[in-house]
């Protein structure tokens, strides 16, 4: 593999590239006549079983129960609700939010519920309007705002997100597999843009949030996303195993121990790829199918760029200095998919100038924290995402 040793170097242009993984990647608009496509795209979870035509009927009835609202709110525990808000949002053009605690008050008046567990989707998903006067968020345009406790949000812009899924299954190959496994907690952002790359790609999509539910899981399933929290149990490694030969790798969210992917590659005797996600953008860094560094977030994804950047209080600085590899410094990124101009709901986000070869050039400040190494691998210390 081969090494950047400047000081001052251009990480996104390192001397090594994972060979058949496109940098960059010329990217399409998001298809008007979504739910038009013929696809073998299919939900299974522990509640809910139903193909694409059952899907799309189910879309277009929340639809026309919508109204001419400006936004609507879905509240659930299951990610077949939210799968139906996004499919409804492209639908009709309107925002939407969706409640990752079920215990948050909505923005907007129109809520879109799933009130209980019957296994069918028409006793349990449920359009109201709420008594408030008037929506307190509406959104330039169609956007999808995650709400979580705290009053923490995270903005995914459509038209972006659909460009960082385009980059993300670039990079992971993941439009050539047969489907997605997704094990994991309901109200969280991998779990969020797990799903949805499901849903955009139309891959089948088998999803649980305990290990002992991916009975649901069949032999379509050929890739298995998993959170920080489940890669951690013993039980996962001996799961894995048993589904070594229909499985092509299995994704998990970090920053996780490098002991911990491997035990959990000894165990199951699969590739278990750490992957890092950012607040509003997406899954950024990945680890190489070919080239999977233990320990690390992994590399920039196709069409993402990510230097290391000077930590500095001053804001008269004309710009921040690039730092070298091992030098700890702020996490600052750029690319096709990632527009700085955008709030996405994290007050840590913010437009920063890193000074590259005597020039500065414009990123976007993270306030994540670590560093590169010499190979161009990324070692963060904060939680994915938020």
């Amino acid at each position: 593999m081969s090494k950047l040793v400047a000081a001052e170097f251009q990480a996104w242009e390192s001397l090594y590239w994972p060979e058949g993984i496109p940098r960059t990647l010329q990217l399409t608009e998001l298809p008007k006549d979504f739910l038009s496509r013929d696809i073998r795209w299919r939900y299974k979870s522990d509640v809910y079983s139903l193909d694409w035509t059952s899907f799309t009927a189910q879309v277009r009835r929340t639809a026309d129960a919508l109204g001419k609202e400006g936004c609507f709110t879905v509240s659930a525990d299951d990610p077949l609700a939210y799968l139906i808000g996004i499919a409804t949002s492209l639908l009709t053009g309107l925002s939407m939010e969706i409640l990752m605690d079920r215990s948050l008050n909505p923005a907007c008046r129109v809520l879109i519920d799933q009130s209980s567990s019957t296994g069918d989707p028409d006793k349990d998903i449920k359009v109201t309007v709420k008594g408030m006067e008037r929506s307190s968020w509406i959104s330039q345009e169609p956007a999808i705002m995650l709400s979580f406790q705290d009053d923490i949000k995270a903005m995914y812009y459509m038209a972006d997100m659909w460009n960082a899924i385009q980059s993300f299954s670039a990079f992971s190959g993941l439009q050539s597999e047969d489907g997605i496994a997704l094990l994991g907690p309901y109200g969280r952002e991998f779990t969020f843009f797990s799903a949805v790359s499901s849903l955009m790609l139309g891959l089948p999509l088998s999803f649980s949030r305990d290990i002992g539910g991916l009975a649901v899981m069949d032999g379509e399933a050929t890739v298995l996303f998993a959170s920080r929290e489940l890669a951690r149990s013993r039980e996962l490694g001996d799961f894995l195993r048993s589904k070594r030969r229909s499985l092509s790798y299995v994704g998990v969210e970090g920053p996780l121990k490098a002991e911990i992917i491997r035990s959990l590659e000894k165990r199951s005797g699969l590739q278990v790829l750490q992957m890092f996600g950012v607040s509003g953008r997406g899954i950024v860094f990945a680890n190489p199918r070919d080239f999977n560094v233990h320990g690390s977030a992994g590399i920039p994804i196709t069409n993402a760029e990510a230097v290391i950047s000077e930590i500095l209080e001053a804001s008269w600085y004309r710009g921040r200095r690039l730092m070298g590899p091992g030098d700890h410094g702020e996490l600052a990124l750029r690319g096709a998919f990632i527009d700085m101009d955008k709030d996405v709901g994290d007050p840590r986000q913010r437009q920063t100038k890193v000074r590259i070869m005597g020039k500065d050039t414009n990123w976007l400040g993270t306030e994540v924290y670590g560093f590169q190494d010499e190979n161009g691998y990324f070692y963060l210390e904060e939680a994915s995402f938020r």
